[in-house]
C-alpha cells in the first residue's frame, strides 16, 4: 500500500510538470523572418529588389502604411500602380500590418490603370473627431480593387479601432484610423509593432523601428493630448475591419445610445490551450495507471484466492 501511495505521488508531480512545461512552450522566443520583393514593376524605398523583416515570433509587424507609399514604379512603359502586397504561392490581397508566426515571403503586386477611383487616409481622435496627424492622398487604383491600408505610430497616442482597413473600392472614399490618448507612462504594448525601416542595398536584415514613408511617425497639428480628449486606457484594437463587411449593431441594455458613438472592441482572451492540454494529458495518465493497478491488484488476488483453494483441496485429499 505505502509503495502505491509513492506511485501516485510521483504521477501527481509529473502532471505538475507538465502544466509548467506547456505553459513555458507557449512563450516562443523564436525568430522569423520576412522578405518582401519588389516584382518587377518597382523597385522597394530605400531597399530595391527586397526587404528583409528579422522579428520574434508573434511580434506585429507593420510593412507599411500604404503600398504606394512603400515602391516606386520603375516600370514607365504603361500606368502601372502598385495595388498590395500577396503571400508568395497565394492569389489573395494580403494586409499590410500582420502577427509574424513564421517565416514567411511577399510579393509587391501591380496593375495597370483604367477606371481609376481615389481614396484618401484621415488619423483622427476618437474622443473629439480631431485630426491628429495630416491625412493623405489621393491614392488612385482601380474601381475594383480591394486597398488595404494599416495605421501608423503617433506619439502620445493609441489605435483605437483596427491596425488595418480594408474596402473593395467601388467609389472615391476615405479610411479613418481612430486614436485614444496614450494613459501617462508610454505607449501601451498593444501599439508596439515593428516598422517597415531601411535595408541598405536590399539585403540588409530590419528589425525593430524603422522609417515610415510619406505621412509616417509623430503627430500633426492638434496631436498632443489635451482635457477635451483626456487618457483613458484603449482597448485591444482590431486586427483587420474589412468595411465590405456592416457593422453589427450592438445589444440593447436600455441605455440611451449617444449619436456618433463607436463600440469599441473586446480585448482578446488569451488561450489556455496548452495548460488544459497538459492538465488533462497528467489526468488522463492518472487514470490509465489507477485502472492498470486495480485490474493487477484484482487479478492477484484471484490468483492468490486460486491458490489457496487449491492447497485447502491437497491438504483435503491427503487427510
Amino acid at each position: 500500500m505505502k509503495k502505491l501511495k509513492k506511485l501516485f505521488a510521483l504521477v501527481f508531480v509529473l502532471c505538475l510538470l507538465a502544466g509548467i512545461s506547456a505553459t513555458a512552450f507557449a512563450a516562443d522566443d523564436t525568430m522569423y523572418t520576412v522578405r518582401v520583393f519588389s516584382g518587377q514593376r518597382g523597385s522597394i524605398n530605400g531597399s530595391g529588389d527586397v526587404r528583409i523583416y528579422t522579428v520574434k515570433a508573434g511580434t506585429e509587424l507593420n510593412i507599411t502604411n500604404n503600398i504606394q507609399n512603400y515602391v516606386t514604379i520603375t516600370d514607365t512603359s504603361r500606368p502601372y500602380y502598385a495595388t498590395g502586397i500577396r503571400e508568395s504561392g497565394k492569389e489573395e490581397t494580403h494586409a499590410l500590418s500582420f502577427k509574424v508566426t513564421k517565416d514567411e515571403d511577399f510579393v509587391v503586386t501591380y496593375g495597370v490603370l483604367g477606371k481609376q477611383v481615389a481614396y484618401y487616409v484621415r488619423y483622427i481622435n476618437r474622443n473629439t473627431g480631431a485630426e491628429i496627424a495630416a491625412s493623405e492622398g489621393p491614392f488612385y487604383v482601380n474601381s475594383g480593387d480591394r486597398v488595404y491600408v494599416a495605421y501608423i505610430d503617433i506619439n502620445n497616442y493609441s489605435i483605437a479601432n483596427a491596425r488595418n482597413l480594408t474596402k473593395t473600392m467601388t467609389g472615391d472614399y476615405t479610411f479613418t484610423f481612430e486614436y485614444v490618448p496614450t494613459p501617462a507612462g508610454g505607449n501601451p504594448a498593444q501599439g508596439g509593432a515593428a516598422q517597415g525601416g531601411q535595408a541598405a542595398g536590399g539585403q540588409g536584415a530590419v528589425a525593430g523601428q524603422g522609417g515610415q514613408a510619406a505621412g509616417g511617425q509623430g503627430a500633426a497639428a492638434g496631436g498632443q493630448p489635451g482635457a477635451e480628449g483626456a487618457a483613458a486606457p484603449a482597448a485591444e484594437p482590431e486586427e483587420i475591419i474589412d468595411l465590405d463587411v456592416p457593422l453589427a449593431a450592438p445589444e440593447e441594455t436600455g441605455d440611451v445610445a449617444t449619436p456618433g458613438s463607436t463600440v469599441e472592441p473586446q480585448p482578446a482572451k488569451k488561450s489556455n490551450g496548452p495548460v488544459i492540454a497538459g492538465v488533462a494529458a497528467g489526468v488522463a495518465a492518472v487514470g490509465g495507471l489507477y485502472w492498470f493497478l486495480l485490474v493487477h491488484r484484482k487479478k492477484k488476488k484471484a490468483e492468490e484466492q486460486e491458490k489457496m483453494d487449491f492447497d485447502d483441496d491437497e491438504f483435503d485429499d491427503k487427510k
